[in-house]
C-alpha cells in the first residue's frame, strides 16, 4: 500500500454509491473476519440485530446496516484504509489490470476505463495505486465521474490487447481454451470462479508476504547485531590504543623521575666533598641575627597595637557593657514619663562608641559568635532608642503599616509587643508636638482657623477650597528652627513630607506646596502642584504665596503657615488659617486634641 493512502483523510465528497460498492465487493467471510477483529465496529453496525453466520450476507444488504457502515467508514480514516486493502486483495484482477497500464495511458483513456470497470472500483483502484492525490487524477473526479455510461467506446482501450490475443491464438491454437468464452447463462458462475481464484491467489500472496516479512525481520536483526558487534570492536580497539598510549607516557614519566632522583643523589654526595667557604658562613650568621632583630621589633609593634586597639576578650567585654547600658536606656525610654537630657546624651555617646568599636580592624573575630540577623527583639530595641522627634514620625508610621502587613502574612508570630513599642513611640512624638503647639496656640486670635481638618474632610467641605502650604515654614516650625536638621536630612524630610501631602491632595480642590529653591520649577503629582521658587532672583516662597492668593477673587483658600508676613498680607483674602502642627499631624494620619 502506498504511504499516502495512510496519510490522506476520508474525502468528504465521496458519494454513497462508492461505499455501497466497497461493501458489496467484499465477501461474507472477509466481513466476518473484519467484524470479529473490530468489536467497536461490530457493536455499532449490528446493534439491534441477531445475525447468524449463514445470514450475514443478507443482513449486510439491509438498508439500515448499509447506512451504519457508511457512516462508520466515513468517520474512521484507518477503517477505510483497512477496507481498501481488503478490497484490493479480493479485486486483485482489477488492481493488476490498472497497475500494468502506463500512467499517461490511464489519463488518456480515463473515461472508457472508468465506464468499463465502474467508477467506484476505478476510484478505489486509483487510491490503492497511489494516484488519488495527484492533481491530474483529482481533476477527473467531477460531478459526472460517478455516472457510468455503457457505450461502444469503452472497449477501445482493450481492443489492441484483444487483437493481439486473437493473433496469438491463430499462431498457437492450443491456447484457445485458456480464455474460454463465457456464455450468457454462465456469467455469474464465471465471475464467482474468478473471485475464488483471486481470493486464493491473494491468500498465497499474503502467506508469501508474511514469510518474506519474517525473513526480512531476521535479516534486519542480524544486520543490527552485526553493526553493534562492529561498534563494540571499534570501541575495544580504541580503548586498547588509549591504554597503550597511557602506558608509554607513564613509562616515560617514570624514566624521567628516576633520572632526576639519581641526579639529586649524585649532587648530595658530591656536596659532601666540596670545600666550605668561611665567608658564606659569616653571611648566614649575619642574616639570622637580622631576622631575629626584625622579629623582636615586630613583637614590640604588636604589643603597642594591642595597647591601642585591645585584645579580643577586652573588646568583647566593652561591647557587652555598652549593650547592657543601651538596654537599660531602652527601659527608661519605654517606662519613664520624662527622659532626662543626660540620659539622652549618654545614649548618643554610647551609640557613637559602639559604632567606633565596630569599625576596629579585625572586629569580625569579636563578633564571630554574634547572631548575624536582626530579630524582633533587636527591632524593638531600635524603636525604643529612636528619638521622639517630628522627623521620625514618617518612619514610625511606615513601620506601623509594614508591621501590620507582616502580621497579616504570618511572618511575625507575636506582633503585639513590637506594635505596642511603635504606638508608644507615636505617643511620645505626639506629646512633643503638642507641647510645642501649646506655646503659640493663641497667636492669631483674630483669624478663623481650621481646628480639625479631619472633620472638614469627612463633610467633604474641604473639596471646595484650594490649600496653600508654606513647605519649609511647616517643617522648620515643627522640627524647631534652633535644631534645624542638616541639608541631607532636611532633603529626606522634605521628600517624606511631600509624599504625605500628595496622599491627602484628593480631599481638596487643589494643593499648592511651595518651597524656596535655587531655580524656578514646577511638578504635578496627582492634585498637588509642587513649586520651587528662585531665591537668587528674589522670588521667595512667601512672595509667591502672597502674590498668588491676593490675585484671587474668591476667598475659597486655606493656608498652612506660621509666617507672620504671609498671614498679615493675605488675612482678608483667605477662608481660614491651618496651624502647622495640625497640618503636619493631619498628613501623617495622626489625631490632634480638640482643645489645646
Amino acid at each position: 500500500m502506498p504511504d499516502d493512502l495512510r496519510a490522506g483523510g476520508v474525502p468528504p465528497t465521496l458519494p454513497a454509491s462508492f461505499f455501497e460498492g466497497l461493501i458489496k465487493d467484499l465477501s461474507v467471510e472477509t466481513w466476518g473476519e473484519l467484524l470479529r477483529s473490530n468489536p467497536t465496529l461490530k457493536a455499532t453496525v449490528l446493534e439491534g440485530f441477531t445475525v447468524p453466520a449463514n445470514k450475514l450476507n443478507r443482513i449486510l444488504r439491509h438498508p439500515q446496516i448499509m447506512a451504519r457502515l457508511q457512516r462508520f467508514i466515513r468517520s474512521d480514516e484507518a477503517l477505510l484504509n483497512d477496507i481498501l486493502l481488503l478490497w484490493a486483495q479480493e479485486q486483485l484482477t482489477t488492481v493488476a489490470f490498472l497497475e500494468m497500464l502506463d500512467r499517461d495511458f490511464l489519463l488518456d483513456n480515463r473515461q472508457s476505463l472508468k465506464n468499463f470497470i465502474g467508477p467506484e472500483r476505478f476510484y478505489a483502484a486509483l487510491t490503492i495505486l497511489g494516484y488519488r492525490d495527484e492533481a491530474e487524477f483529482q481533476e477527473l473526479v467531477d460531478e459526472d465521474f460517478w455516472e457510468r455510461r455503457i457505450e461502444s467506446e469503452l472497449v477501445v482501450p482493450i481492443t489492441p490487447f484483444w487483437a493481439l490475443w486473437l493473433e496469438f491464438v491463430q499462431q498457437f491454437p492450443q491456447a484457445a481454451h485458456w480464455l474460454p468464452p463465457i456464455k450468457p447463462g454462465e456469467e455469474g458462475a464465471a465471475v464467482d470462479r474468478r473471485h475464488g481464484e483471486a481470493r486464493g491467489q491473494a491468500r498465497q500472496l499474503r502467506e508469501l508476504d508474511e514469510r518474506c516479512a519474517k525473513l526480512q525481520a531476521k535479516l534486519n536483526k542480524t544486520e543490527e547485531e552485526k553493526s553493534q558487534l562492529q561498534q563494540e570492536l571499534l570501541r575495544v580497539r580504541k580503548e586498547q590504543e588509549e591504554l597503550r598510549a597511557r602506558l608509554v607516557e607513564q613509562e616515560e614519566q617514570q624514566a624521567e623521575q628516576r633520572q632526576k632522583a639519581v641526579a639529586g643523589l649524585r649532587r648530595e654526595w658530591f656536596k659532601r666533598y666540596e670545600p666550605v667557604d668561611d665567608r658564606v658562613l659569616g653571611e648566614a650568621d649575619g642574616s639570622l641575627e637580622s631576622v631575629l632583630r626584625r622579629t623582636e621589633q615586630a613583637f614590640a609593634l604588636q604589643r603597642r597595637a594591642d595597647e591601642k586597639y585591645g585584645l579580643v576578650a577586652a573588646v568583647r567585654q566593652k561591647l557587652i557593657q555598652v549593650d547592657l547600658y543601651l538596654r537599660e536606656i531602652e527601659r527608661i525610654h519605654a517606662e519613664s514619663l520624662v527622659v532626662h537630657s543626660a540620659v539622652t546624651r549618654s545614649k548618643e555617646a554610647l551609640l557613637q562608641a559602639k559604632e567606633q568599636l565596630l569599625k576596629l580592624p579585625g572586629i569580625d573575630k569579636v563578633l564571630r559568635f554574634e547572631p548575624p540577623s536582626c530579630t524582633v527583639t533587636d527591632l524593638s530595641r531600635q524603636i525604643r532608642l529612636l528619638e521622639a522627634l517630628p522627623e521620625n514620625l514618617p518612619r514610625v508610621m511606615e513601620l506601623h503599616t509594614l508591621l501590620g502587613r507582616l502580621a497579616e502574612l504570618g511572618l511575625i508570630s507575636d506582633p503585639q509587643a513590637i506594635l505596642e513599642d511603635v504606638e508608644h513611640k507615636k505617643r511620645q512624638i505626639m506629646e512633643h508636638l503638642y507641647a510645642q503647639s501649646e506655646v503659640r496656640h493663641d497667636r492669631w486670635p483674630e483669624l478663623r482657623r481650621a481646628e480639625n481638618l479631619d472633620d472638614l474632610v469627612k463633610t467633604r467641605e474641604s473639596k471646595r477650597y484650594d490649600l496653600f502650604v508654606d513647605g519649609y515654614n511647616i517643617l522648620l516650625t515643627v522640627h524647631g528652627k534652633s535644631q534645624a536638621p542638616a541639608a541631607a536630612v532636611l532633603s529626606a524630610v522634605r521628600e517624606q513630607f511631600t509624599a504625605a501631602v500628595v496622599r491627602k491632595s484628593q480631599h481638596f480642590r487643589k494643593i499648592y506646596l511651595v518651597f524656596d529653591g535655587r531655580q524656578d520649577s514646577r511638578d504635578r503629582q496627582g492634585n498637588t502642584e509642587i513649586i520651587f521658587t528662585d531665591k537668587n532672583l528674589g522670588t521667595t516662597a512667601d512672595a509667591y504665596i502672597i502674590e498668588t492668593v491676593r490675585q484671587r477673587k474668591d476667598r475659597l483658600v486655606l493656608i498652612a503657615t506660621a509666617d507672620r508676613e504671609i498671614i498679615e498680607a493675605v488675612a482678608d483674602r483667605i477662608y481660614a488659617l491651618v496651624d502647622p502642627y495640625h497640618f503636619y499631624l493631619f498628613v501623617h494620619d495622626m489625631p490632634f486634641p480638640e482643645l489645646m
